[in-house]
Formats: structure tokens, C-alpha cells, sequence
């Protein structure tokens, strides 16, 4: 168990060992780096939670000042994306970083201010640095989110220096 920032453990059950062949990827077996065992490695089949409780400046009444004081949509693509970032950080060398490049999310009820929301997320594929996971959101009453998030594992330097190198051009061309 790994605690995140928000409130609530990040949990990572260990999977079955074995993988299966699925659409001619093979699933379940480790992440192509280094590490002393198994349990070092991401692996298809982990789940991750993240539980939050809903507080005002986390609402829809934050966004556009009528009054609607449940979880905004954008909050909850927040929690899922933290999810699965916080869940797989362990696990990535000390000089790798991941980074969220999809969500898709449908947002199915609203959850009113004081209740408490829990993302979880299961990694279900893994195509070299790429990581697809299976997202689900639940309040304490009901299901209110459903989707997919995919995050890229990156060599940490390499990206912010593109970062830098980009600032570097605009600055420049302005």
C-alpha cells in the first residue's frame, strides 16, 4: 500500500503471475525494465485507488458560479489521472516519469459536497512504454464514472529538456 496526496491509500494487489495472449499482445507479463523480481515491475491486472472527498473548491459551482455544488467532471478526470499516476510511480526507475497523453471518461452522476469519491484504476495493457488503464469511479452510494486513461513512461531528463527546448523557441519567436 502506497499513500498518495489525496486523501485514501493507493492499493496494488499483485496479479496473477501468468500472462495470456490478447489481439496478439501478450498480457500480463512485467514492463520491459530492469528490476529484481517480479514484484518490482508493473504488470498487467494491478489496481490502484484513490479516494477523495468532495470539497467545494473540487465542484462544478467552482466552474461556472451557478450553484451546482457536486464533484465537477474535471475533478474527476483529476482523480483518475492521479490514480494512475501515483499507482505506478513505485514502480519506474528514479529517472523515469509517466505522463497522462489520453482520457476518455465518461462522467455518469453527480457526487454532492462532503461524500467521499474513489477512483480505481487497473492496468490492463502495456505495449512497451505505454500503459492503458481501465478506470472506474464510485462514490459511496452509486457508480459515477467510467473510462480509460493512457499514460507514456518517459526518460525524465530527456522530456524536460524537450520541454525546455520548446519554451526556448517560443521565447524566441516572440
Amino acid at each position: 500500500m502506497v499513500r498518495g496526496q489525496l486523501d485514501g491509500p493507493i492499493h496494488a494487489p499483485r496479479p496473477h503471475p501468468g500472462g495470456t495472449r490478447e489481439r496478439g499482445r501478450l498480457r500480463g507479463t512485467p514492463c520491459g525494465w530492469s528490476g529484481n523480481d517480479m514484484a518490482d515491475r508493473l504488470q498487467v491486472g494491478m489496481t490502484f485507488e484513490k479516494t477523495r472527498t468532495v470539497t467545494e473548491p473540487l465542484t462544478a459551482a467552482q466552474l461556472h458560479r451557478r450553484g451546482i455544488y457536486v464533484m465537477s467532471t474535471p475533478e474527476l478526470v483529476r482523480l483518475v489521472e492521479h490514480c494512475a499516476l501515483e499507482g505506478v510511480q513505485p514502480f519506474l526507475q528514479p529517472n523515469q516519469n509517466s505522463v497522462g497523453t489520453r482520457v476518455d471518461l465518461r462522467h455518469l452522476g453527480g457526487t454532492p459536497l462532503g461524500m467521499r469519491v474513489t477512483a480505481r484504476t487497473t492496468l490492463v495493457e502495456i505495449d512497451r512504454r505505454r500503459l492503458v488503464f481501465q478506470a472506474e469511479v464510485h462514490d459511496e452510494l452509486e457508480k459515477v464514472g467510467e473510462g480509460t486513461h493512457e499514460r507514456f513512461i518517459v526518460d525524465a531528463e530527456k522530456h524536460l529538456q524537450r520541454i525546455q527546448e520548446k519554451h526556448a523557441r517560443w521565447k524566441s519567436a516572440g
